[in-house]
């Protein structure tokens, strides 16, 4: 495994050096008031290469740069650890403290806090050429499928906690429940400004439904709920917008 900042091959040029300095300075501040970051604190001060990327990507995106100084420690994580099996774990932890998760308040705010994890890592190492085109566009869509199976598995198991599906001890059952990936996040080439294109479809003879509950309006309950958990604005921003236009009827709601 090789860290991050030890794989930097490029950078993008400064769009606004005063901006660049001011991030640097604040991020430089932040690391150095934390033993913890003292690795991060030196690289900001002594890393040209890393200097001249964060410096870049910030004064030219203040979307990047406002996910940096909004969480300085993220930006550490990002640039100390290697990024594949960062974003690895980063998938694997969004798994467990979803299943840990016991409202749908909590829900909304991990998936959003996974996306900007996601996207400050992606952004770098765009920028940083340590992930190539396709490499990037991968990790982008392997984020966002992260985020529709933990939203459904959430929804599922908020479901059978209600009663309205029966009991089993399959944790990660999909009671004939199926989203598709199509369009770009199909084809894992999801960028930054992407929606995520899905159909839904399911089995209901597979669905496991309590007594008393119709499959269709259960399901389509359901898709709303995930929807929601996808692209609903919170304090914490947004996941990924959603896009349900491409099944066999786009007219008719779901």
């Amino acid at each position: 495994m090789t860290p991050f900042f030890e794989r930097i091959e490029a950078y993008p040029l400064v769009y606004d050096e005063s901006r660049a300095a001011d991030v640097l300075a604040s991020l430089a501040k932040a690391f150095g008031e934390d033993q913890r970051f003292a690795v991060a604190a030196k690289l900001i001060a002594r890393d040209e290469r890393v200097r001249a990327l964060l410096a870049g990507a910030f004064s030219g995106s203040h979307y990047l740069a406002a996910l940096a100084l909004r969480d300085p420690p993220l930006l550490a994580d990002c640039l100390s650890r290697d990024p594949d099996t960062h974003l690895a774990q980063a998938c694997a932890e969004l798994a467990s403290s979803m299943e840990a998760s016991s409202s749908l308040k909590e829900a909304l705010s991990l998936l959003r806090r996974f996306k900007r994890r996601l996207a400050l890592l992606v952004g770098l190492a765009d920028l940083g050429h340590v992930w190539s085109t396709d490499a990037t566009l991968a990790a982008m869509s392997r984020g966002a499928q992260a985020v529709v199976v933990e939203g459904v598995r959430f929804l599922l198991r908020q479901a059978r906690e209600g009663g309205q599906l029966l009991p089993t001890t399959d944790a990660s059952a999909t009671h004939g429940y199926f989203v598709i990936g199509m369009g770009k996040l199909g084809g894992f080439e999801l960028n930054y400004s992407s929606d995520i294109d899905i159909i839904v479809v399911f089995d209901a003879a597979r669905a496991g439904l309590a007594p008393g509950i119709e499959a269709q309006a259960f399901f389509v309950r359901l898709t709303r709920d995930l929807v929601r958990l996808l692209q609903e604005h919170t304090a914490d921003g947004y996941a990924f917008r959603t896009d349900l236009r491409l099944r066999p009827d786009p007219g008719r709601p779901y």
